[in-house]
């Protein structure tokens, strides 16, 4: 278990996850084999190990705009250079596009900058630069929903009222209306770790019961999730994931453990740029090269080896640089001293 005072270490256990569930993505979109056809599950992963992480990041944040700054440092430097990467390539290169994509403005791309975090409010039509960006409205919309909670005076209890957000939700709510409520359940597993793990363990099991329960209901009445009906699948899915993310929580520090895991976990590192320069360009360079459907090994290790690099650039030039210093300034955490230089003072 690697937990730290008010926040989190990187974790390569749970680093480890956010890899394996990344490859999953990418060789759902690239790789045409039955047993790789899953990468919806990986998404979902990602929604339980966010979950998990989240509450680590309210206990560090000392207001409700500081955490969501956080969120948008976090968030937006990569979602902004990918973003960009994504929309100058398929305004360029439209023939590389497969044929039921469309060709993007960069008034979609702007407005898609404006529209996930804001949660829409400004009403404006878009295109998202990348079909995968979707989930990233689904995350905006549980920070937004954290969020409301500090802000409301439930910090401390900010798992029940994620609970009571996603309840009413449900049973107001038409079982044919897309809802990325809908996702909720595998947040709150993911929250319910982070309290076991802070050893708050009735608190967090009885909100791991609840968070199943409630997908059960899903499942049972029908509920639509914004791409198919809710399956047995996805509902089997939470409650493995639960358990993954769980075991990758109390992983010990081994360096044994540590040298098993690390080369997966590494991608995980890169995973959240990965995620967003994989499909939409990863196809146009696999259609470019004209790589057949059958060259497993090509699209299997070449071509995401290669997104893998554009990346780690990301993560190295964008997201290591950037990240702290934009969370600092959005929160309003800075100052400039006498050399008119900014000052990083709080940018956890």
């Amino acid at each position: 278990m690697e937990v730290r005072g008010a926040g989190v270490d990187r974790s390569t256990a749970i680093d480890f996850l956010r890899g394996a569930s990344i490859l999953t993505v990418v060789w759902y979109h690239y790789v045409q084999i039955p047993i790789l056809n899953h990468g919806f599950y990986g998404v979902l992963l990602f929604f339980v190990i966010s979950g998990y992480c989240i509450p680590f990041s309210v206990e560090s944040s000392h207001s409700g705009w500081q955490f969501y700054a956080k969120r948008l440092g976090r968030l937006m430097p990569a979602l902004i250079v990918c973003g960009a990467l994504t929309t100058y390539l398929k305004s360029k290169f439209p023939e590389l596009m497969l044929s039921d994509r469309q060709v993007i403005s960069w008034w979609d791309y702007v407005s898609f900058l404006v529209s996930a975090p804001t949660l829409g409010i400004f009403r404006v039509p878009f295109q998202m630069p990348d079909g995968a960006y979707w989930s990233l409205l689904v995350e905006f919309q549980f920070y937004v929903v954290c969020f409301a909670g500090i802000i409301v005076g439930a910090r401390d209890r900010l798992i029940w009222f994620v609970c009571i957000v996603a309840l009413l939700h449900t049973l107001t709510t038409g079982l044919a209306i897309n809802g990325s409520f809908d996702f909720f359940p595998f947040f709150i597993c993911g929250m319910g770790i982070a309290a076991i793990v802070r050893r708050k363990v009735s608190t967090g099991v009885a909100a791991i019961l609840f968070a199943w329960a409630l997908d059960l209901y899903h499942l049972k009445f029908g509920f639509v999730q914004p791409s198919a009906p809710i399956g047995q699948g996805r509902t089997e899915f939470l409650w493995v994931s639960t358990l993954l993310v769980a075991a990758a929580a109390f992983c010990p520090r081994n360096r044994y453990i540590v040298a098993v895991l690390r080369p997966i976990s590494w991608i995980g590192l890169i995973s959240y740029p990965l995620y967003l320069v994989h499909q939409e360009i990863g196809l146009m360079i696999i259609k470019w090269l004209n790589v057949p459907a059958n060259a497993w090994i090509l699209r299997a290790v070449a071509v995401p080896a290669c997104m893998a690099l554009v990346a780690w650039l990301v993560y190295f030039f964008v997201e290591r640089r950037l990240i702290k210093p934009l969370s600092a300034i959005l929160s309003g955490k800075f100052k400039l001293d006498s050399a008119a230089h900014v000052e990083v003072v709080a940018a956890e």
